[in-house]
């Protein structure tokens, strides 16, 4: 029997958001590095591997790649799972998890491998943690056969909490380069409705924070600790900046080969948006992003609504000392969308760098499809420079009933070199299309080499209608 006809809710072709409720499912589509194919590929049909979730898993997926090892963040559960190997098959099989309630667990995941015993430590936010005041989980030796079925409270290593309620500490992790001499990473964590609540401190209301943790305050710091008291902090300028929506801090954008910074904040001046560049090498006291920052990237039109800095990446295409860095602007043109592309040798040594490329949607669609919205990048061809992927979980197909299928890109890096100033998506090397409503491809994508075989694998998570029992 066709599935539609046998989920309660809808005994015919569902139209309109209110059947998305029916695409409660995730699951992830891996495509191993190396893929020939070009122009137009099916998402899910032309995949590696697809990891398929049950009922009880949701459909917010967030995702990391060890050695050998897939991690899937399964935050409407709250849970991590882990699984090893990699079967060539569509079983979701894990053999370990960490697991917590309430928070959101698994919202986001970072790993660190800069453990000197050679084993890997594992980052965990759950934004929803004590009313939204948010914490983070660090397991220090993710030992992944030790780990199946305890739960986080009682393995974690360390549990740091947000500094008040509703601000969402732990919404992103990012583990940085070495930026404090003592060869072990950083690590930074957004708390992007951040407000303070000490009177000395006068941050804004949704302004936003990051906070950047130093590895040797983190080797001695308990649970419970305040993140004011190992690190840096970080905030938006105005209300409801938002600052943290985005981050990175795995390597150098101002040339002098210390990993650096780098912070979106999508809603400033009226979502026109802002990303700000904190040189990693000079890194400066607590302080407003607008006074701290090395560097302070706009859009080209900053009387727009743009969403500049919703998402961001560095990545390798032209050489310099510096690398270069992607930022997505989703909200350009009405929804539209796009992603500009700055030189690493501009942002080191120019006041107000220009982007060197533009990357956007198909001209002859009008419609909100939200371009830029995620980015990652990596070397998915292998060679010489990165390649860029765009997701637009948002992306609307072109039937009736198509409402936010999404869609992804890869834009080969070694093309680089002769691509135009401007250019349109469909003139990327693959484009990924989503086959059903609200399956939202394109939506927090990774690329990690998870089979060890020089190329980077890139993971797509994406929705699924409800398992039929």
């Amino acid at each position: 029997m066709n599935l539609l006809f046998q989920l309660a809710a809808c005994t015919t072709l569902c139209q309109g958001p209110s059947c998305e409720s029916q695409w409660p499912n995730g699951q992830v589509a891996m495509y191993r590095g190396g893929l020939t194919a070009q122009g137009s590929v099916d998402a899910l049909g032309d995949a590696s591997a697809v990891y398929a979730g049950t009922n009880d898993g949701g459909s917010s997926w967030s995702t990391q790649g060890v050695d050998g090892a897939l991690l899937i963040g399964q935050p409407d559960a709250n849970r991590v799972l882990v699984l090893e190997d990699i079967p060539e098959s569509n079983t979701l099989i894990p053999m370990a998890s960490w697991t917590s309630s309430g928070s959101r667990f698994g919202s986001s995941l970072a790993v660190d491998r800069s453990n000197r015993d050679n084993t890997y430590a594992l980052w965990v936010g759950g934004p929803e943690w004590n009313l939204q005041t948010g914490a983070i989980w660090l397991f220090r030796n993710a030992e992944l056969n030790q780990a199946m079925g305890l739960d986080a409270s009682s393995t974690a290593t360390l549990r740091l909490n947000g500094n008040s309620p509703s601000d969402r500490f732990g919404s992103e992790i990012a583990v940085c380069g070495d930026m404090t001499g003592d060869d072990l990473a950083e690590v930074a964590v957004a708390a992007p409705w951040f407000d303070a609540v000490d009177p000395i401190l006068p941050v804004p209301s949704l302004a936003g924070a990051v906070f950047l943790l130093h590895s040797e305050s983190l080797a001695t710091a308990e649970d419970g600790t305040s993140p004011w008291e190992i690190g840096n902090v970080y905030w938006g300028t105005l209300e409801g900046d938002g600052a943290g929506q985005a981050l990175h801090c795995d390597t150098d954008l101002t040339g002098d080969g210390i990993p650096d910074l780098v912070i979106g904040a999508p809603w400033v001046r009226q979502a026109s948006g802002r990303v700000y560049v904190i040189d990693g090498g000079a890194l400066p006291d607590n302080g407003p992003l607008d006074q701290v920052a090395h560097r302070i990237l706009e859009p080209p039109n900053t009387n727009a609504e743009n969403w500049f800095g919703m998402s961001l990446v560095p990545l390798e295409l032209f050489g310099d000392d510096a690398s270069d860095l992607a930022v997505g602007t989703p909200g350009f043109a009405g929804g539209q969308g796009r992603v500009l592309i700055y030189r690493g040798a501009s942002i080191a040594t120019t006041s107000l760098p220009s982007p060197v490329y533009q990357l956007r949607g198909d001209a002859t669609r009008d419609t909100p499809d939200h371009l830029g919205r995620w980015l990652t990048s990596g070397r998915f061809y292998g060679g010489t420079w990165d390649d860029l992927v765009v997701g637009a979980p948002d992306y609307i197909g072109p039937g009736k009933n198509d409402y936010d299928v999404g869609q992804a890109w890869i834009w080969r890096g070694e093309d680089a070199v002769s691509w135009d100033p401007v250019m349109q998506m469909p003139d990327a090397e693959v484009t990924f299309t989503g086959t059903t409503p609200f399956q939202r491809l394109g939506r927090q994508p990774e690329m990690y080499d998870i089979d060890g075989d020089g190329l980077d694998d890139l993971l797509l998570p994406n929705r699924a209608a409800a398992n039929v029992q």
